[in-house]
């Protein structure tokens, strides 16, 4: 099973983000991928990136973390997938 680094934001609103940050793991299994979560490893998740196999990029806003782990991504030649918030929470 591929492994997918989700890249979305955590400060700022911590309870609503980290709230989305379970949708968006919910969406990487729904997609039949094992999702990578940086936020359950403190500060420096460099070695996650390293380990996964894509970097899925969430949410409408990306902050300066977020471009700096997608830059490293990136460097390395991971896939990027950039995925809208409203296609994770869309309405069936």
């Amino acid at each position: 099973m591929r492994c997918v680094y989700i890249c979305s934001a955590i400060r700022g609103n911590i309870p609503e983000n980290t709230s989305k940050l379970h949708a968006y793991a919910e969406y990487v299994v729904r997609n039949g991928k094992a999702p990578v979560l940086p936020f359950l490893h403190g500060k420096n998740c460099n070695p996650l990136i390293f380990a996964s196999d894509e970097v899925w990029v969430f949410g409408d806003y990306h902050n300066d973390e977020m471009i700096r782990e997608i830059n490293l991504a990136k460097s390395i030649n991971l896939k990027v997938k950039y995925i809208k918030d409203s296609e994770v929470f869309k309405v069936e």
